[in-house]
């Protein structure tokens, strides 16, 4: 109900005959589906079934015809005692028009229908009109040679015809079956379509009614609703009640309007009580204003451009340095304005009063009081205008001005204390180069300071590891032969420190050159694997072989790479656990290659990897005693990012570590072979004549060793 209340009327008179000509469309359409369904039962009675049975009567007479004609052939050349030949000819005539009759059931075949046994009988008939056509040809055959056999061959024939005369009367018994059945399909459908349109009438003219009940019934509830509120509204009473909801047709019209009249009325009286309280309130509010802007030290400003009169509010006045009763005017304002500003603030106050802006005005800029102090003022005002287009013009200007004179000195000290700290960042910029410089050279003497020592170390370190090995050659006896080792030992850890300590300074320095070229990764894995085997079998720990996937040629420096991948197979054995493996696995994505050295020991935490790779850090390395510098990874990591790869590590506590280096693939082609190793020199031979050997050395430690050396060789004297 409450969405037919929204129709509005006129469309709700025409609601009944939209009804009704939308349900007798229905019936037209059931009428239309009905008629067709009973047009194409009735075509095909007329056009299939009875053309069907009036063919096979046809040929059901010609057969007869022929047939009669047969045995009158043969009755009357028995009495007459025709000729052989011409009894052969007569009989051949009408075993062709068998064939014929044949042939055209032949093709009556198709238009039977399927399923209900007429196809089926039609078949039957053919295979009768053979043996009956086969009969007919073997009477003519055999009495055309004994013409007083005819009656014996005669007899089959005819009991062929017998059978062909059976079943023509069955095939027209189901043809006509298959009318009777189409009559009475046609004849129930006849009395369905009539049931429905009496149902379909029937419901039709109950639905017209009730739609009419509805409507009347609504229209006339609607109608004395608005009469009864009309006529209360029209004795004055303003208590009437409206319907809740808003309705859209014409009685929502009259309703909505009923309100509105009844709204005026009580807006009425309540706004005679609202005025007479807001101009209480306006009186009370204008003096706030007036104290609220006396206060604030904002002053009013208000130009009529008709008349030209200006008006300044006190406030205005004490801004400009005037007296209450001093003129004021626009000339007056520009010439209390300073000069350098007095153009700027002309076009904007034009800009404001042009009839194609915005007709807004905000403006900073200096006056001259006329006890010639100075002061800045902001200006704002909003510029009124009438008339539309062309005739669009400016009439009133209203305003205020704000003292912003303190403001603008703390942006001036902001500026000038700004400028002062842009200053001293310079200074400072400049002190941290110098210090940057003094820094670099500090480097330099640093990195020059290192490799000195380390040439000055390396010459004594030499002499004791020489004699040492010397001692060692001797023969000693256990304790004297394991303090020389525990000497050569030290004396090989402090090599490989100084070592790396001047590498490390030379890569800081940039001073360390390296010669990338293709190198042939299995062979120097192989080689690096053979370097650290003793190692491994004195730690207890397992070397696996490289996989076949190193079989590839990586970009680096060979050298560099060398010592790189030794320290990070070192460090696998030595931080590896008893019985444990080290395994190097070879991964390559065409664009580069990342070998992959895994161990079997405790792990890396997290916190310990961020510290990995920084100089001189060993990590835990000193609380379990194992032997080292802490520079080796850091090394590493700079020879391999300077070689353009990357170095990482991927590590679980308890379970191994994973340090991988990642190089640039590179061709086959142009690599160079690992390096052969050198010879082994042969045995003295005997009897061979004795050599000098010329040796040049400044220092006396070291040609006592160089003689100690050679003292094994009586071949060679020094």
């Amino acid at each position: 109900m409450s969405r037919l209340a929204d129709v509005p009327v006129r469309v709700k008179f025409l609601l009944l005959p939209a009804i009704a000509a939308v349900l007798m469309l229905m019936l037209g359409a059931i009428y239309v589906l009905g008629h067709r369904h009973q047009s194409a039962l009735q075509e095909r009675i007329n056009g299939v079934d009875v053309p069907l049975m009036r063919e096979l009567s046809r040929q059901f007479s010609e057969l007869s015809t022929n047939h009669v004609q047969f045995i009158s052939l043969l009755a009357s050349s028995f009495s007459a005692g025709a000729q052989p030949g011409q009894f052969y000819a007569n009989g051949r005539r009408h075993i062709l028009a068998t064939n014929r009759a044949i042939e055209d059931l032949a093709a009556f075949e198709r238009r039977l229908p399927e399923g209900d046994g007429s196809r089926q009988a039609l078949l039957r008939l053919r295979q009768r009109l053979v043996e009956y056509r086969d009969q007919m040809a073997e009477t003519v055959l055999q009495s055309s040679v004994k013409l007083d056999q005819i009656a014996t061959h005669a007899l089959p024939a005819n009991k062929a015809y017998d059978a062909v005369n059976s079943e023509f009367l069955a095939l027209v018994d189901s043809v006509q079956g298959v009318i009777g059945r189409d009559s009475q399909t046609l004849q129930d459908a006849l009395q369905r379509a009539q049931l429905r349109f009496f149902v379909a009438l029937g419901l039709t003219l109950l639905l017209i009614g009730a739609v009419s009940l509805l409507l009347s019934r609504a229209f006339s509830a609607d109608l004395t609703a608005l009469m009864n509120r009309l006529g209360r509204l029209g004795e004055g009473d303003t208590g009437i009640a409206l319907p809740a909801e808003d309705r859209r047709d014409e009685f929502g019209a009259v309703d909505r309007a009923v309100r509105a009249l009844r709204e005026a009325l009580l807006q009425r009286d309540a706004a005679e009580h609202r005025l007479e309280a807001q101009v209480a309130q306006s009186t009370r509010l204008g003096e706030r204003l007036s104290q609220a802007v006396g206060a604030s030290k904002t002053g009013i400003h208000d130009h009529d451009a008709r008349t030209g009169v200006l008006y300044w509010s006190p406030e205005m006045r004490e801004h400009f340095g005037l007296s209450g009763d001093a003129p004021v005017t626009m000339a007056r304002y520009l010439e209390l304005t300073l000069p350098e500003d007095r153009e700027r603030v002309a076009a904007a106050i034009a800009r404001a009063a042009d009839p194609q802006g915005d007709g807004l005005l905000a403006v900073e800029h200096r006056i001259r009081r006329p006890d010639g102090s100075l002061r800045w003022l902001l200006m704002r005002s909003r510029t009124v205008f009438d008339g539309e287009g062309a005739q669009r013009r400016a009439v009133r200007s209203v305003g205020a001005a704000r003292d912003i004179t303190e403001r603008m000195q703390a942006a001036q000290e902001l500026l000038r204390l700004n400028e002062e700290l842009e200053q001293r960042v310079r200074e400072r910029t400049a002190e941290l180069s110098r210090a940057k410089d003094e820094a670099e050279r500090a480097n330099q003497a640093k990195s020059e300071f290192l490799s000195r020592m380390s040439h000055e170390l390396r010459t004594p370190l030499n002499a004791v590891l020489g004699f040492g090995q010397l001692l060692q050659m001797q023969g000693l006896p256990a304790r004297e032969a394991g303090h020389v080792h525990e000497i050569l030992r030290a004396g090989r850890h402090l090599l490989e420190l100084i070592d790396d300590v001047l590498d490390l300074a030379r890569v800081e320095s940039g001073k360390l050159l390296l010669s990338p070229e293709p190198v042939a990764l299995l062979p120097l894995i192989e080689d690096c694997l053979a370097l650290v085997r003793p190692q491994a079998e004195a730690q207890g720990v397992r070397l696996l072989d490289a996989s076949r996937h190193c079989q590839v040629h990586v970009h680096a420096d060979r050298t560099r790479f060398r010592q790189v991948l030794l320290n990070l197979l070192s460090n696998a054995i030595k931080y590896n656990r008893p019985q444990g493996t080290v395994n190097v696995v070879c991964v390559d994505d065409g664009a580069a290659v990342q070998v992959r050295i895994t161990d079997t020991g405790a792990g890396i935490t997290p916190e310990q990897q961020a510290r990995l790779f920084v100089a001189f850090e060993r990590l835990d390395a000193d609380e379990r005693r194992i032997q080292g510098t802490g520079i080796g990874l850091a090394l590493s990591k700079r020879l391999i990012e300077m070689l353009g790869g990357t170095i990482g590590v991927d590590s679980s506590p308890g379970v191994g570590s994973t340090f991988w280096v990642r190089l640039p693939r590179a061709d086959a082609g142009s690599g160079t072979a690992a390096p052969e190793p050198a010879p082994v020199p042969a045995a003295p031979a005997a009897g061979r004549p004795r050599a000098d050997l010329l040796c040049i050395e400044d220092n006396p430690a070291n040609l006592r060793l160089i003689e100690g050396v050679f003292e094994a060789r009586p071949d060679l004297r020094v």
